[in-house]
């Protein structure tokens, strides 16, 4: 049986990608639900009227 470490492993990739977040650079998947706005030219596919949330947790600004 192996001990459980006080800091699980996916902690830290949370807190870091935190940390990015907290200087503004985001992660990918934060890019291109940013991207996909109404009228956006990256996105000229999309009609719809406002980008789902339910995928994205931590998009909502």
């Amino acid at each position: 049986m192996e001990v459980a470490s006080p800091v699980r492993p996916g902690r830290r990739a949370f807190r870091a990608r935190d940390e990015l977040q907290r200087r503004g650079v985001g992660t990918n998947r934060d890019r291109l639900a940013a991207s996909v706005v109404p009228g956006s030219r990256t996105a000229p596919d999309t009609q719809r009227p406002e980008p789902a949330a339910e995928g994205a947790p931590g998009s909502a600004s």
